[in-house]
Formats: structure tokens, C-alpha cells, sequence
């Protein structure tokens, strides 16, 4: 069922019920004749009913708000479930979930049920106030306001971020809180070999040690979300599985089914090949394949010895463990390193870009040119 509608600058909408006109066609042209005569005038009245409703409506709404004033009210009140469902899928589960908590703030705040928000202009700049006197960053910021704007416009709202008032809010935002420095260290190949020297000498058991190293070397060289690899939450199954990775004797393929940059799951193959140095990626693969247990081609790649899948909290919980001194090491830090070490090698640009199946500048915000990254011949 399609959920409510909220009440847009304190008036509710309702929606016409559609009456069945119970007609019983007959196979005589008579009985034809009579019924359509009668389904004709019963939907000529449907329609002055919708019209009648829908003028009252628009009427209602640009009197009412600033911000809604709804000039296709009347496309809105025909939506069926399909249509409703088709709305629901426009953005990936995990989107769907962080929007759905935002709103909910949003709904404390206001001090009202989700189907009796009132979404005004005054109502959103308050919130963004509110927002700034709490001190969250304008990325945060930027994420409630789409959650807000999702929501108005899947019940028949216009967008709030039309506003220009509101957009100057933003803007006043984003000058007055200064961006946040990333302060995420690199993994480079010299980290790589301390994780493996002290997984080595972890208590970990053989398996687990193994399985480790192995998701590192791919998060590293394959420049990997921590999406792509291990499981971030129950609702979310991009990562990849055993039929997504093959060796074909001398590199290993991986077959991202899909990712942040690709939610419609067109797939990107990921080609990791031989290092021949003790940070090899083919050679942590070996180890691993050689003793996975058994499953089904469509279970995670990286699973332990009890058949669970490996998890971005036990991945960020094991670096804590193996690196004490290097607390801002996170799950994140194998790709920007990966990014940071390519271009410090002198790797075309366009080339980092592709590996890390990034479409734009965001790239830039990855390189970390204050931390000396030795030349892999180094290593």
C-alpha cells in the first residue's frame, strides 16, 4: 500500500475513492450498448469529481506554503501500488535507509508523526539551524536535506531545496563550518608488510590469518570499497561472491557485480596480477582458495571456517588490533592508499581514475601528498 500523505503547510490531501461501477456486460449489443452509455457517464463524473478536488487542492497548497504550492496535484492522486513501488526503488537499499533515519530526526524535531509532517520552507531552514547549533558537518548537513526532498517529493511536494532562501542557508553553512580534514592514513606497501608480519604472529587462527591477508591484498591492489569485499550491513549483498573471482594461471580476475558508481549492476572486472615480491595479491589468493571451505558458487568470496562472512566491523576491529600505532589505519585506507601510492609512482591520472572506478574529481580528495610514499621498487 502506498504510504500516507504528509499535510503540506497544515492542509491533508485526500484522494478520491474510485467507485466500481459493477456492470455486467452481455453478449447482446443492447446490454453493450447500455453498459458503456452507463460507463461514460459514470466516468465523466469520476473526472469533475477528480478536477473539482484537484483545483481545491492547488488552491490549498499556494495559499497555504512558500515552498509546496504543488502545480500537478492532480498526477499525484491517481498513483497506484506499482507506481508507488517503482518510486521506492529509484535509489539502492542503503540510500533508502540512511534517508528513512534522517527523516525520522526530521520528524522529532518537528515534533509531529511522519504522516502529519508539515514540510514548509520556515519548518527546513529551522531544521538546518538546528543542524548547524549542533555542530554536524555540511556533508550531514547536505544528506538530511536530500532525505527531506526525497520524502516530500514521493508524497506529491514540491522539492524544499528549491528554495532559494534555503540555498543560501547552505551556502552560509558551508562558509561557516569549515571542511573537515581527512584524517585517514594511506596504506602503503610498507604497511602491507607490517599487517602481514603481525598477523603471522597474531593468536588468529591459521585460517583466519590467511583470510585476512588475502582481503587485504585485494582491498589494496584492486582498489576496493570495504562494500565490494565484506558485508557493511544486512540489507546490502553488492560484495563479492566466488563465481565474481578466477584465476586463469596468471592473474586474478575480479568481477565487482556492482558498487557505489554502478547501482544498476553493469559489473566491472578488476585484473590483479603478480607483484613476485612477499606483498602479492595472486599469491594471497592461492593460500586462500587452497584451504576456503566449501560452498555455493553464489556465497561470499570471503567466508571463515563457520561459514560466516566476513564483515567490515571485524575488518575494522582486527586493523585496531594488528596496528596500535597507526589509529587513523581504517577499512578505507587500503584504497586510498592504493590511489596515493599509483600516482606518487607516476601513473597517469586517467589510470588511477579507471582502476578505481571513480567518474569524477572525487579522485583528488584520495591523494595524500603530505605523506612520503616510497617507489614500489623499493620494496
Amino acid at each position: 500500500m502506498p504510504p500516507k500523505k504528509p499535510i503540506v503547510g497544515g492542509v491533508a490531501k485526500k484522494a478520491p475513492t474510485r467507485r466500481n461501477a459493477g456492470l455486467k456486460i452481455t453478449s447482446s449489443v443492447d446490454s453493450r450498448a447500455d453498459a458503456l452509455a452507463e460507463l461514460i457517464v459514470k466516468h465523466k463524473q469520476l473526472s469533475e469529481e477528480i478536477a473539482k478536488l484537484t483545483n481545491d487542492s492547488v488552491s490549498r497548497l499556494s495559499s497555504a506554503s512558500p515552498v509546496h504550492n504543488a502545480t500537478n496535484a492532480g498526477t499525484q492522486l491517481a498513483a497506484d501500488a506499482t507506481a508507488w513501488q517503482l518510486m521506492h526503488h529509484h535509489i539502492s537499499v542503503s540510500t533508502r535507509r540512511t534517508y528513512e533515519s534522517a527523516v525520522k530526526q526530521f520528524a522529532r524535531f518537528v515534533g509531529s508523526p511522519l504522516d502529519q509532517i508539515v514540510i514548509s520552507e520556515v519548518v527546513v531552514l529551522n531544521f538546518i539551524a538546528h543542524l548547524f547549533r549542533r555542530g554536524l558537518k555540511f556533508a550531514s548537513v547536505k544528506t538530511y536535506l536530500a532525505a527531506i526532498s526525497n520524502f516530500a517529493v514521493e508524497h506529491g511536494s514540491i522539492d524544499p531545496s528549491s528554495s532559494v532562501r534555503i540555498s543560501h542557508a547552505l551556502k552560509g553553512y558551508q562558509r561557516l563550518i569549515p571542511v573537515a580534514v581527512d584524517s585517514r592514513r594511506p596504506v602503503s606497501l610498507d604497511i602491507m608488510r607490517i599487517l602481514k608480519c603481525r598477523l603471522r604472529s597474531s593468536t588468529l587462527s591459521h585460517y583466519d590469518q590467511i583470510l585476512l591477508w588475502c582481503a587485504f591484498c585485494f582491498a589494496y591492489f584492486g582498489f576496493l570499497r570495504v562494500s565490494e569485499f565484506a558485508v557493511s550491513s544486512v540489507y546490502y549483498s553488492h560484495f563479492i561472491q566466488l563465481r565474481h573471482v578466477f584465476y586463469d594461471g596468471v592473474q586474478v580476475m575480479l568481477n565487482i557485480p556492482s558498487s557505489k558508481t554502478d547501482q544498476f549492476g553493469c559489473g566491472y572486472t578488476i585484473s590483479l596480477k603478480s607483484t613476485g615480491r612477499s606483498v602479492c595479491p595472486v599469491r594471497a589468493y592461492s593460500e586462500f582458495i587452497s584451504v576456503r571451505v566449501f560452498s555455493t558458487p553464489i556465497s561470499a568470496f570471503f567466508i571463515f571456517s563457520d561459514g560466516t562472512v566476513l564483515s567490515r566491523l571485524y575488518l575494522e576491529q582486527s586493523l585496531r588490533k594488528l596496528l596500535p600505532d597507526y589509529p587513523t589505519v581504517h577499512t578505507h585506507s587500503f584504497r586510498i592508499g592504493a590511489a596515493s601510492s599509483a600516482l606518487a609512482n607516476n601513473v597517469p591520472y586517467h589510470e588511477v581514475q579507471a582502476a578505481g572506478r571513480w567518474k569524477s574529481s572525487a579522485l583528488d580528495r584520495y591523494v595524500r601528498s603530505n605523506i612520503i610514499i616510497p617507489p614500489l621498487s623499493f620494496y
